[in-house]
C-alpha cells in the first residue's frame, strides 16, 4: 500500500528552510513540489544516519539541529495544508469522509506522517547528542509524542513495531522503565521479526535497570562498556558463566543505538585482537558479532561470519556454531534465498543432529525446500526427504501435523505426475491417436481391408502368440438388440507390433495396414465398414464378399447423427459397397 511504502522510504531533511504562514498561504499547492523536497531530504538524512553508525559523534552533532528544524518546518506546512482542506469542506457542508478517501487529501497526509516518523527518529537521536540535560528531555518528550502517533492503528505492523521500539527506547533514557519494558514487550510481538531481535536486547537492558530501581547515572553506558572489555577476553577463553552476561551487556549498549552498536562491535574486536570480524578466532566472539549484525539489520555480514566459524576448533565450538549457522540460514530465507536457507539448514542438521536448534533447522529447512521447488522441480525428492526426516525425528512437534498433510500433498502430486508421464509415453485414452505400423498408411490402396486392435482385449492380446487373430465384440450402442445382434465380430490382431516392422508373411504385400489405435474412437470413425463385413477366417488376406441378407443389417450405428436410423445404415453401407477390392 502505498502508506507503506512512503514510510519505509526513509524520507528525511532537505535544504529548504520554514517559510512564514502567510507566504504559505499565499503559495499555491504542489504535491511535486513538496514530493521533490522530501526527496531531497532523503539524502541529507541518510548522510546523517551513516556518520552515527561510523561513530563520528562530532560531525553528527554539527547536522543533525539543521535537519530536525527543516523537519518540523515540512511537518508544519503539511499539517495546515490538511487543515485548510477540512475547513473548506466543513464550511460548505461538504462530507468529510469523501474528503479523507481523495487523493488531494491522501497526499499530504501521507508526506506529513513521514515527516512526523522521522522527526521523532532524529530528535531521539539528537538527544544522544546533546549536551544539556534540559535540552535532551525535551527532545525525549517530544520524541514519546511523535512515536505515540502511529501507535493508534497496526496499520502497517513494520512502522507498529518501529515506533513502539523507538518510543520504548525514549522512555528507557528518560527513566521510566516500566513503560519501556511494556513498549519493548509489545515491540517483540508486534510482528516484524526485524524489529523483534532488537527490541529483545533493549528489552533486557530496561528489564536490568527496573530490578535495580536506580536512575540511570550520566556516565553510566561508558562505566557498561568498560565491564564489557573486562567480560569478552574471559568469555571468548571458554568461561561459560561469563558469556550470557557479557553478550547480554553487548546486545543491550549496541540498542541504545547511535553510535553505540559501533563502539561495541570495536571492542569486541579489540579485545578478541582481531583486525576484523572475519578474523576472530572465539566461536563465541563470532557468534557475538553476527547477533550484533542480526540487531543492526546487517544480515548479509552474518554469511562471512558462519564460514569462518568452520575453522575454528575451539571449546565452544559445538555450542556456538549451530547458533550461528542458524542465524545465517534465517538471513537467507528472509532475503529471498531458499535454496541457500535449505543447504545452511541441512549443514547444522548434518554438523549438530542434537543442537538446541536442530529441530527448528529441520522444520524450516522443509519449509524453504518448499519454496525452492517451484523454481526448480528438482528439488521434489530432496523436499519429500526433509519431510520424512522431520516426521521421523519429531513426530510430536508442533509442525508434526503440517509436515504430514505437505508430505501426504506432495506424495499425490508425485504419484500423478508419473501417472501423466506414462500416459504421455502411450496412446491417450482420450484421444483418437493412432500408432501405425507396417506399410504407411501413404502405400496402403484406397479402401484396402484394414485390422483394429481393441484396447478391451489387451490382457488376452498379450497372452497370444505373435501373428494369431481373435475375434472380438463390438461395444454396445444405443442400436436395437436386434441390430447389435446382426452385427458380425471382427476380428483383433494381437500380433506385436510395438517395433512398427512390415506385416505378417501370411498378408499379401501391400494388401493389409496393421494398425492400433486408442480406446476411444470419433464417432465417425468408430468401425471400418469394409472391417466389420469381414469373415472371421479371412481377417488378414480376404477382402470382403458380399452376402444375401441386408447389408445394412451388419453395420453398426451412426454416433454422428446420436441414433441408429435406417437412412445412416444406408449412407454408410452404400460407402461401404462402393469401396474398390484389391484385385
Amino acid at each position: 500500500m502505498v502508506f507503506a511504502a512512503a514510510l519505509f522510504g526513509l524520507l528525511a531533511g532537505s535544504g529548504l528552510a520554514a517559510e512564514g504562514t502567510g507566504a504559505r498561504a499565499a503559495r499555491p499547492w504542489s504535491a511535486a513540489e513538496y514530493q521533490a523536497r522530501l526527496d531531497r531530504m532523503q539524502q541529507r538524512t541518510k548522510a546523517f544516519y551513516e556518520l552515527l553508525e561510523r561513530g563520528e559523534r562530532e560531525r553528527a552533532a554539527a547536522v543533525w539541529p539543521e535537519i530536525e528544524r527543516e523537519l518540523a518546518g515540512l511537518g508544519d506546512e503539511l499539517q495546515e495544508r490538511l487543515d485548510q482542506m477540512r475547513q473548506e469542506v466543513m464550511d460548505r457542508d461538504g462530507d468529510l469522509e469523501e474528503l479523507y478517501r481523495s487523493s488531494r487529501w491522501r497526499e499530504p497526509e501521507i508526506m506529513s506522517l513521514v515527516a512526523t516518523y522521522h522527526l521523532a527518529w532524529v530528535r531521539y537521536q539528537g538527544a544522544q547528542l546533546a549536551g544539556d540535560p534540559a535540552r535532551r528531555k525535551d527532545l525525549l518528550q517530544k520524541a514519546v509524542r511523535g512515536f505515540s502517533q502511529f501507535l493508534l492503528v497496526n496499520e502497517v505492523p513494520e512502522i507498529y513495531a518501529e515506533s513502539l521500539y523507538g518510543r520504548g527506547l525514549a522512555f528507557l533514557d528518560l527513566g521510566e522503565t516500566a513503560k519501556a519494558v511494556e513498549d519493548l514487550e509489545a515491540a517483540t510481538q508486534a510482528g516484524a521479526p526485524a524489529v523483534a531481535g532488537k527490541a529483545r536486547a533493549a528489552l533486557e537492558e530496561a528489564r536490568r535497570r527496573a530490578a535495580g530501581r536506580a536512575a540511570p547515572a550520566e556516565n553510566e553506558p561508558e562505566q557498561l562498556l568498560a565491564r564489557l572489555g573486562e567480560l569478552v577476553p574471559r568469555a571468548a577463553g571458554g568461561e561459560t558463566g561469563v558469556e550470557k552476561d557479557a553478550t547480554a551487556l553487548a546486545r543491550g549498549l549496541a540498542a541504545r543505538g547511535g553510535p553505540w552498536p559501533a563502539r561495541v562491535e570495536s571492542l569486541v574486536l579489540e579485545k578478541l585482537g582481531a583486525d576484523g570480524p572475519a578474523h576472530i578466532r572465539s566461536s563465541w566472539g563470532l557468534l557475538l558479532v553476527g547477533e550484533l549484525d542480526v540487531d543492526r539489520g546487517r544480515c548479509a555480514d552474518v554469511a562471512a561470519l558462519a564460514e569462518a566459524s568452520a575453522a575454528v576448533n575451539d571449546a565452544g565450538r559445538m555450542r556456538h556454531r549451530p547458533e550461528l549457522l542458524f542465524l545465517d540460514a534465517g538471513c537467507r530465507l528472509n532475503a529471498g534465498r531458499a535454496r541457500d536457507a535449505a543447504a545452511e539448514f541441512g549443514i547444522l542438521l548434518g554438523e549438530s543432529p542434537d543442537a538446541p536448534r536442530a529441530r527448528e533447522a529441520a522444520y524450516y529447512r522443509f519449509r524453504a525446500l518448499d519454496v525452492a521447488r517451484a523454481a526448480d522441480p528438482a528439488l521434489a525428492g530432496e523436499y519429500e526427504d526433509a519431510l520424512a526426516t522431520y516426521l521421523a525425528r519429531y513426530p510430536r512437534a508442533d509442525g508434526a501435523a503440517e509436515a504430514r498433510y505437505l508430505l501426504a500433498i506432495s506424495a499425490s502430486s508425485s504419484a500423478a505426475w508419473r501417472r501423466s508421464g506414462r500416459a504421455r509415453r502411450r496412446p491417450h485414452a482420450a484421444t483418437t491417436s493412432s500408432m501405425r505400423c507396417g506399410p504407411s498408411s501413404a502405400t496402403r490402396p484406397r479402401g484396402a481391408p484394414t485390422s483394429r486392435w481393441s484396447p478391451a482385449r489387451r490382457s488376452s492380446a498379450r497372452r497370444s502368440p505373435p501373428g494369431a487373430c481373435r475375434p472380438t465384440t463390438p461395444r454396445p450402442s444405443r442400436c436395437s438388440t436386434a441390430s447389435r445382434r446382426a452385427t458380425p465380430r471382427r476380428a483383433t490382431c494381437t500380433s506385436a507390433l510395438s517395433s512398427c516392422g512390415s506385416a505378417p508373411a501370411s498378408a499379401p504385400a501391400g494388401s493389409t495396414a496393421w494398425k492400433a489405435t486408442s480406446r476411444v474412437i470419433s464417432p465417425r470413425r468408430r468401425r471400418d465398414p469394409i472391417a466389420a463385413g469381414r469373415s472371421r477366417t479371412s481377417a488378414a488376406s480376404s477382402p470382403p464378399k458380399p452376402s444375401g441378407r441386408d447389408p445394412t443389417a451388419a453395420l453398426p450405428p451412426s454416433r454422428s447423427r446420436g441414433a441408429c436410423t435406417r437412412r445412416s445404415r444406408a449412407r454408410r453401407a452404400t460407402r461401404a459397397t462402393a469401396s474398390p477390392s484389391p484385385t
